[in-house]
């Protein structure tokens, strides 16, 4: 039963911040810097860095909310070997 509620509850906390649209567009920023600095590298061309911003501002969030729901699926079974 604790398993299930910690994973109701994570789920639902996860809901409640990636509605918030300060913190998606945080993440979105996240990107695009990350993006910027492979370019300053030289690790990406102007045409990949627009590709990679497109893919970013498509399924940014979307990876994020994907470890959200499956990070407790994960984490509940696994917490109570690693308590005191």
């Amino acid at each position: 039963m604790p398993a299930i509620l910690f994973m109701v509850l994570s789920w639902l906390s996860a809901g409640l911040i990636f509605s918030q649209p300060a913190i998606r567009q945080q993440i979105s920023e996240l990107s695009t810097k990350a993006i910027d600095r492979q370019v300053e590298k030289g690790k990406l061309s102007s045409a990949q860095a627009e590709q990679a911003r497109a893919a970013a501002e498509k399924f940014g969030v979307v990876g994020y909310k994907i470890g959200a729901v499956a990070g407790p699926v994960f984490a509940a079974p696994a917490l109570p070997f690693f308590g005191d």
